[in-house]
C-alpha cells in the first residue's frame, strides 16, 4: 500500500551561537542535554520515516519566517520531482 503521507515537514532552530549562550546560563547542563537529545531524536525520526518511504524536508523556523517563498519552492521542486 502506498503511503498517503509522503512528506514530513518539521521546524527546529538551534545554532552554535545559541549553544554558547546556554553554556553560560543557569541550568546549562539540562538544556544542552535536552537539545542534544532532540537532535538525536530528529535523526531517529528521519531514519524511521525514510524507511517507510517518506521524504523528509527540514526548514529552520527563521528561514520559514524570513523567506517563505524559497521554502515553498523547495517543497514544490521536491513534489514535482516525484511526479510520474
Amino acid at each position: 500500500m502506498e503511503n498517503p503521507y509522503e512528506y514530513y515537514f518539521t521546524q527546529r532552530t538551534f545554532n552554535r551561537k545559541e549553544e554558547n549562550k546556554l553554556c553560560h546560563s543557569n541550568n546549562s547542563e539540562f538544556w544542552l542535554a535536552k537539545i542534544k537529545r532532540n537532535m538525536e531524536r530528529d535523526n531517529e525520526v528521519n531514519k524511521a520515516l525514510y524507511g517507510l518511504g517518506w521524504k523528509v524536508l527540514r526548514f529552520w523556523s527563521k528561514d520559514v519566517l524570513s523567506d517563505i517563498n524559497t521554502c515553498i519552492n523547495i517543497i514544490d521542486d521536491c513534489v514535482d520531482s516525484n511526479k510520474d
